[in-house]
């Protein structure tokens, strides 16, 4: 195992939540020093990084003579931009690794700036919550210099896992996860909101949701929705439907309600529930999601 001589000096771009986190947890496993560069340079934001042992920096070109690791943790909306601003300071040998929430595009994009100088670039799609794991928040990483960015984080003890291929591959994994993760939130924004409308305690449906997942594995929640959507589709489509009317008449707009009435009713164009039990598990889904590919090929419908 590396020595502590032999560990990276590192730095982050951006002084929000998840650099805060990171660096608490970094600075416990001895990790030092720390630089950060953040236009939020005033006391309060001094004293905040200097308790988690990190010195703030308003220059790019400092932040850079400083850190053999650089992270960029910005808002996705702004990663291109901040790569581009790093290609000007970045050297041959350092490790610029960009956590952003950034399609695979701009990964892409942003790889091929810092690549262009030199230096190396790891696209990370960043799964947990470092305000709860700290550093050791789950990330996929992609990239020609992904297993070498790993090896140089090891001594801190991170968690990191290897996305075979391409910059853009880890962002992609990100993007799909969202797809669960956000909409996950936009649904109980939607629910929060339409109970309290319709006067009923949030607290009362609590039970109500988990119920149906008791006994399941926790990590097989997705499987089980996919095969109760999938083959009793058409049937929920209809009882949405109504459910959206009598919601829309309370004046709450059920943005994700209406969503889903729309997936329901294209999964419903392949009529699933003639082709498996309704009753199948949740083991099952993979099955069915080929099934719905290959009766797209065969009858001509389009799978969007």
């Amino acid at each position: 195992m590396e020595n502590r001589m032999e560990m990276p000096r590192l730095g982050f771009i951006g002084f929000g939540e998840v650099t805060y986190y990171m660096m608490k947890g970094l600075r416990r496993e001895g990790a030092g020093p720390l630089s950060v560069l953040t236009r939020r340079a005033g006391p309060s934001s001094r004293v905040k990084a200097a308790s988690v042992g990190a010195v703030i920096t308003e220059s790019w070109e400092d932040l850079f003579a400083n850190s053999d690791v650089v992270f960029s943790a910005v808002r996705g909306h702004v990663a291109l931009e901040t790569a581009e601003k790093a290609a000007a300071y970045i050297r041959r040998g350092q490790i610029y690794a960009d956590l952003n929430n950034a399609v695979p595009a701009v990964k892409r994009t942003a790889s091929a700036l810092i690549s262009a100088k030199g230096a190396a670039f790891v696209d990370v799609g960043l799964m947990g919550l470092p305000i709860q794991h700290e550093h050791k928040a789950l990330m996929y990483v992609s990239g020609a210099a992904a297993a070498d960015f790993r090896r140089r984080m090891d001594p801190f003890g991170m968690n990191i896992r290897l996305a075979p291929g391409e910059a853009g591959q880890a962002a992609k994994i990100k993007a799909l996860v969202n797809i669960y993760m956000k909409c996950l939130q936009g649904v109980c924004l939607e629910l929060a909101i339409s109970a309290r409308r319709a006067g009923v305690e949030l607290s009362d449906l609590e039970r109500l949701i988990t119920d149906p997942l008791a006994g399941i594995p926790r990590e097989k929640d997705v499987g089980f929705w996919i095969t109760r959507g999938a083959l009793l589709a058409e049937r929920k489509e209809a009882e949405m439907h109504d459910a959206v009317d009598m919601f829309t008449t309370m004046q709450i707009d059920p943005v994700m309600l209406t969503a889903a009435v729309e997936r329901l009713k294209r999964a419903a164009d392949f009529q699933l529930q003639n082709e498996f039990d309704p009753s199948a598990l949740y083991t099952d889904y993979e099955k069915i999601i080929s099934r719905m590919f290959d009766i797209g090929a065969e009858k001509g419908i389009d799978v969007r």
